[in-house]
């Protein structure tokens, strides 16, 4: 099979691998077969631009044929225990990439990066391309991490971060964002929950109509194990009570001002919500600064159907824009 690796326009990643035009019919072995040859190189490959493109392979299709090719980087699968996103099982582990209504931005952020475990990878697949908007957008969180002040970074770093949640029982909204903590745990039963919070390493605390938990405190930068770099690590600037206000500031949506306005009330009974690891709330401003920080790396391109976009989730953070119509993106999370 022949390939071409180019880049999108304007980008020094993702690193884009196509076929060529005699190859865009090769069955979907001989694309696995090419992909386990040629694993180490497109290893490297994605620790140098953090992403890998695969696009125009038209063997590709369905959550079978993504779950199918992705088993050539790795047959891991990480962990989604105690996820923050509202997603679905479509098989095995292949989910939703988030059930969010298309109206709600999703900033970029390292998956599962307010838990000491979290994924090496993570893999979407386009299923079916947004008509209109609905990219996910992409970071080198290096670049962010060099692009933002040092006393900020420090502040952090002495710290630590911790994150905060309030999950209720009941989904009184029906707002598919927000998720209980049953659908948080995948179980309804109470002392389960303590057990997996419990080995987990976080505090709960059981409320009449909600969950209250507290994860342990993270760093807020680590080391690439692999490469040696510094990487901003944290998702402060997602789940964080103001993000509302931010999102409708910035979005200008009648949806976005209307949850927004009525946050004093629906964080009552639901929230995400980051603090410094000593308990102290962290400063707006700091956020805005981390905001600006990423939106500044921010890579930006459109999905076509097929497309399978696999990133080293501690090098490169990623998000979601708001549409309209239909849009279906899935997501695997790997180890190793």
């Amino acid at each position: 099979m022949k390939i071409i690796k180019s880049t999108l326009l304007g980008y020094q990643s993702p690193c884009v691998i196509s076929p060529t035009v005699e190859s865009e019919n090769a069955h979907l072995n001989e694309i696995v077969s090419w992909l386990s040859e040629e694993r180490r190189s497109l290893e490297k490959e994605l620790q140098r631009k953090g992403a890998i493109l695969l696009r125009g392979f038209k063997a590709i299709q369905g959550a079978e044929a993504f779950e199918t090719v992705i088993s050539a980087f790795s047959s891991q699968n990480a962990t989604d225990e105690g996820s923050t996103s509202p997603r679905t099982l479509v098989q095995n582990q292949i989910y939703t990439s988030t059930n969010a209504p298309s109206y709600l931005p999703i900033e970029l952020h390292q998956e599962r990066s307010f838990h000491t475990e979290f994924p090496d990878k993570i893999a979407f697949f386009c299923d079916v391309a947004p008509s209109q908007d609905g990219e996910t957008p992409i970071a080198d969180m290096r670049a962010v991490y060099q692009a933002l002040p040092l006393s900020l970074i420090k502040r952090f770093e002495e710290k630590g971060i911790k994150l905060r949640r309030r999950l209720p029982t009941k989904n009184w909204t029906r707002n598919k964002a927000v998720i209980t903590w049953q659908e948080t745990f995948d179980t309804d039963n109470r002392h389960e929950v303590e057990s997996i919070v419990e080995k987990l390493g976080w505090q709960l605390k059981w409320n009449r109509f909600s969950l209250e938990v507290d994860n342990c405190v993270c760093p807020a930068s680590i080391t690439h194990p692999l490469t040696g770099d510094r990487v901003w690590f944290n998702q402060a600037h997602v789940l964080h009570k103001t993000n509302l206000l931010h999102w409708a500031k910035r979005y200008g949506s009648f949806q976005l001002w209307t949850i927004a306005l009525l946050a004093p009330i629906f964080t009552q009974f639901y929230y995400y919500h980051h603090v410094f690891g000593d308990n102290s709330e962290i400063n707006s401003a700091d956020l805005d600064t981390i905001r600006q920080a990423i939106s500044s790396q921010e890579i930006r391109f459109c999905w076509q159907q097929g497309d399978i976009l696999l990133l080293d989730n501690i090098i490169m953070a990623h998000g979601r824009r708001i549409f309209n119509g239909r849009r279906r993106i899935l997501v695997t999370l790997i180890k190793g």
